[in-house]
């Protein structure tokens, strides 16, 4: 197949182009329109006091597009300061849900100036499509008025004939209004169902058709008699607009001094569209020849597109002739910047009907179509109608050569055919490699494009189709093959792309160290460039890589660069993103205050631009905030704004995130039940979705529920679900902290090594992707496990590894796991001077991040060496150190929500410590409190201390319990 050179100049972009023929379209349906006041005053009526949509419903050919195309004119000049977007599905091009939503999103974005790209996929299109509706938003306090008029004109001509309306959300933001048209009952009655608002346009009466019939003499002078036009303006048939003008062009077209009468007697004997189209071409065939009018009006029939008549003349040898056929038949075409389609869908159909009822038929067309197409020089017009008939003729080898061409590449991976050429490619995708053939195609050509600079946009541009498809790894090789032909170039601002997207997939695939490589060369070469803004955009993709990899101080550093080149530019859409961003360094970092206030301005910059997706992030960050403070019932509230605004934009991706952040606030509560039921929605939703993310943060959040409570054999299923979501994704990271679970899994089994065996391979493959964050968290995990078996030459060495490089990273929470885990080295080595100095180290560290989370067992750890050093210290029990100590975990745990065990560990030895000689029941009660058989022995043998250095008379109880647990622990020991 031979691909010629893309036409590169056009005079309008294809968004304008497009936009340019719905309006050429709607001044066609204005042309010999008569005006239906009440149908126009209806719809100002509804526009201006309805906020639900609205379905406009009238059989084929009674004047939907002409009543709307004509008030909407009127309504625009009336209300000019409403952005009006009126999409007519029959003019081809676009013909599905996606090409609107498309349409309309690229409308909003120019519109409100929103910066960033498009969606990715139609899928993410269709799921983020409430979402960019909002951007309209009009608060109810605003006036009464509409700020986004939204028309899609003939839901009957999407390829399911509109019955499925779904991915249309089924409320409007405040301030959008929504009309649609159909000649389906099935959109009908699933518009009814939605309690949406219906209006049904009704026939032409007499007097109307009178007008049309008086109009049709006026405009065309036809000499005819009238008692014999009125004979059409009196019969009811004649109420379809459509079938009374095509009855009038039909009288039109006889030759002068033909008597009319008897015409007109056939022409109300065609009383349907199709009856009356059959009798159009068949008056066309006589005067014409039949194979001049099949040949014509079967290529109008099958075109996805208009198509030029310059082309036509190619497609049917017709040349002059053909063009006065055209002008004498001009009424059933609509003819804008010499191109040509249909007038009316009806006559689409009635021409396939005619002359395309044999499937070899059809095939025979669609080929001459298809191989016409794509020998043309492309443009996205031309490549589009190729491919689409390359896909309806299931030739799927000739449709991926075709779409892996450079040349149409270059024409349709844009905002505007995207969608298409994805769709196209995921069809032949299911039939053959498409990938490998795209490699093949492009490194063949782009070794024979004579510029550099050609060369690596071309191999960008594949490595960006290769990439969002789903070929990730192999679009790495193309991003790193346009990186050195970008190297060759003398463009530093071309060098520094091919940096920033190798950075990114890079990024994407785990390969933290080399993202992180090429976005530092990124920023050298964006930076002597001189383009500020890929060298700002560099700056924020490297400060969220390192906020991934918890390097927190550095990614605020470079947040705040990037802050400012947005703050410059009066990006507000940036700046909010760029404050969510900054909030959560902070937030990692446990700074609450400076947090606090990243967020609300995100907030508040987000709800200025009805970003309703940012707002509801903002919100969710405010409440991981107030949770991470322990303030629940802020988080709670914070949880519910959140959902009331992603329920309202239909994103069902937030509302699972939402439900497991409101999961993990019961599940650190200790609300299991809650917990788990939050959890399981969230799964819910993830399949309901098809969000493997989803569904692997939900059973990672069961198997925690079920860690949390000691149940090892119920938390292990979903950990391996997770494992497979992740892997599906690629995400390493997720993959290692299954790895983690699966360790704790083993730990609560007592299986020591195997728990050993999953940690180490964790933090390898932390190691392995420098990510530092979960390095430091596996090196903790890892040397608590080495002190259950006894190895505590290696915890240590753990430990204070991780101790080094979370204070690096200034990571006070994996500091504090270290300097416990230190403390309880020392503890067991009995070293207990330096034990008590390593728990007051990071007692201190806790009270400054105000948390408790996995730091229960320490406290309880800090509380027994405090008591061990106290009696070592001092021979009577006065106010020493563990009183101190015991007052500072006491106020501390007072503030946090704390598990049955440890409440009632603290409240063991406040008793004691207050009435050093407590009842033995007392103590009995607290003791069976304390399920766990290591942590009561614990808990005895610190009692043993302090009842041996005061004299207790409960000594011997407490000594005969003491013996009695050893005894079991003995029996319960691995093997």
């Amino acid at each position: 197949m031979s691909i010629r050179s893309p036409i590169v100049s056009t005079p309008l972009s294809d968004h304008q182009a497009e936009r340019a023929a719905h309006e050429a379209f709607a001044a066609s349906r204005r042309v010999g329109y008569l005006p239906r006041p009440v149908y126009h005053d209806r719809l100002n009526r509804h526009v201006l006091s309805e906020s639900s949509p609205l379905l406009l419903y009238a059989p084929s050919g009674a004047g939907k597009s002409a009543l709307l195309a004509n008030w909407v004119d009127r309504f625009r000049q009336s209300h000019p300061e409403v952005f009006t977007v009126e999409h007519y599905v029959g003019i081809g091009g676009g013909r599905d849900q996606i090409g609107w939503m498309r349409r309309v999103v690229a409308e909003i974005k120019e519109r409100y100036s929103i910066s960033g790209n498009l969606p990715d996929t139609p899928e993410q299109l269709t799921h983020s499509f409430s979402e960019w509706l909002w951007y309209a938003h009009r608060k109810p306090s605003d006036a009464a008025e509409p700020t986004l008029l939204l028309i899609l004109d003939g839901l009957n001509q999407l390829p399911d004939g509109g019955k499925d309306i779904s991915w249309l959300p089924e409320g409007m933001p405040g301030g959008v209004s929504l009309i649609l048209s159909t000649t389906n009952l099935d959109t009908r009655e699933v518009v009814e169902k939605r309690s949406w608002h219906l209006m049904e346009v009704e026939p032409l009466s007499a007097r109307e058709r009178r007008s049309v019939v008086g109009q049709f003499l006026r405009e065309r002078k036809v000499v005819a008699e009238k008692n014999v036009l009125g004979k059409l303006a009196e019969d009811k048939t004649s109420g379809n607009p459509l079938l009374l003008r095509i009855r009038l062009e039909e009288v039109g077209q006889l030759p002068r001094g033909v008597k009319a009468e008897k015409e007109i007697n056939d022409l109300l004997n065609a009383e349907s569209l199709d009856e009356m189209y059959s009798h159009m071409l068949a008056r066309a065939e006589r005067e014409h020849g039949l194979e001049k009018i099949k040949e014509l009006f079967s290529y109008l029939a099958l075109a996805e597109n208009e198509l030029l008549i310059s082309e036509l003349e190619r497609l049917c040898n017709g040349g002059e002739n053909l063009s006065a056929l055209i002008q004498r038949m001009s009424f059933h075409f609509t003819i804008h910047n010499e191109s040509l389609r249909f007038h009316h869908t009806s006559l689409r159909n009635a021409s396939l009907e005619r002359y395309l009822q044999a499937p070899e038929s059809v095939e025979k067309t669609r080929a001459l179509l298809a191989n016409f197409f794509a020998a043309l020089p492309p443009s996205r017009r031309t490549a589009s109608e190729a491919a689409h008939h390359f896909h309806e003729l299931a030739r799927w080898n000739d449709l991926a050569t075709f779409l892996t061409h450079i040349p149409i590449q270059q024409v349709l991976w844009n905002d505007e055919s995207r969608y298409d050429y994805m769709i196209h490619w995921r069809a032949a995708e299911q039939h053959l490699d498409i990938a490998g053939i795209c490699v093949r195609h492009v490194e063949s050509e782009a070794k024979e494009i004579g510029s550099e600079t050609e060369s690596t946009e071309a191999l960008i541009r594949t490595g960006s189709i290769l990439q969002i498809t789903g070929h990730t790894s192999t679009a790495l090789k193309f991003f790193t093959n346009a990186l050195t032909h970008a190297r060759e170039t003398e463009e530093p601002a071309l060098v520094a792309k091919a940096y920033k997207d190798c950075g990114t997939i890079n990024w994407r695939l785990g390969n933290q160290e080399e993202a992180r490589e090429h976005f530092l060369h990124g920023i050298e070469k964006a930076e002597e460039s001189g383009n500020q803004r890929l060298w700002a955009t560099i700056m924020g993709n490297l400060g969220n890589l390192e906020l991934s990899r918890g390097n927190y101080r550095e990614a605020i550093r470079l947040q705040e660069v990037n802050l400012q080149e947005a703050e410059k530019n009066n990006d507000t859409q940036e700046i909010a993103r760029i404050y969510g961003n900054l909030g959560s360094s902070y937030l990692e970092l446990r700074e609450f205050d400076k947090a606090e206030q990243c967020f609300q301005k995100m907030l508040v910059l987000a709800e200025t631009t009805n970003n309703a997706r940012r707002t509801a992030m903002a919100l969710g960050s405010m409440g991981i905030l107030y949770s991470r403070q322990g303030n629940t019932s802020a988080a709670l509230k914070q949880y519910a704004e959140q959902k009331k605004i992603v329920d309202r934009i239909g994103d069902k991706e937030q509302v699972a995130i939402v439900t497991g952040n409101s999961a993990i606030l019961y599940l650190n509560r200790g609300q299991y039940k809650q917990a788990l039921k939050q959890f399981q929605q969230m799964e819910e939703i993830g399949y309901a979705i098809g969000n493997p993310r989803c569904i692997a943060v939900a059973c990672a959040g069961m198997a925690d529920t079920f860690l949390a409570q000691k149940l090892p054999d119920r938390a292990e299923p979903y950990i391996h679900q997770a494992e497979i979501q992740y892997k599906r994704l690629e995400n390493t990271q997720g993959y290692i902290t299954m790895l983690l679970r699966l360790a704790l899994v083993e730990l609560q089994r007592k299986n020591y090594r195997r728990a050993l065996l999953f940690s180490e391979e964790g933090l390898q493959l932390a190691r392995d992707t420098k990510a530092q964050h979960l390095v430091t968290m596996m090196l903790n995990h890892t040397g608590q496990i080495l002190i259950h078996l006894n190895q505590l030459d290696a915890a240590e060495h753990h430990f204070r590894e991780a101790l080094q490089l979370s204070q690096k990273l200034n990571n006070r929470l994996e500091e504090l796991q270290s300097t416990f885990g230190i403390g309880r080295i020392q503890r067991e080595r009995g070293n207990i001077t330096e034990a008590f100095t390593c728990y007051e180290k990071g007692l201190d560290i806790a009270e400054k991040l105000k948390t408790t989370t996995n730091m229960e067992e320490s406290f309880c750890q800090a509380l027994y060496t405090s008591i061990e050093y106290s009696v070592r210290r001092h021979s009577n029990n006065d106010k020493g150190d563990w009183i101190r100590q015991l007052d500072r975990i006491l106020l501390f745990c007072s503030q946090q929500n704390i598990s049955v065990t440890t409440k009632s560990i603290l409240q063991l030895f406040d008793l004691w410590r207050s009435n050093p000689t407590p009842s033995a029941k007392q103590i009995g009660t607290l003791l069976s409190s304390i399920e766990n058989i290591e942590e009561r022995t614990d808990a005895v043998h610190a009692l043993l201390l302090l009842a041996t250095s005061t004299a207790s008379p409960l000594l011997p109880e407490i000594q005969l319990l003491a013996e009695e647990l050893s005894m079991v622990a003995q029996s319960r020991q691995p093997v």
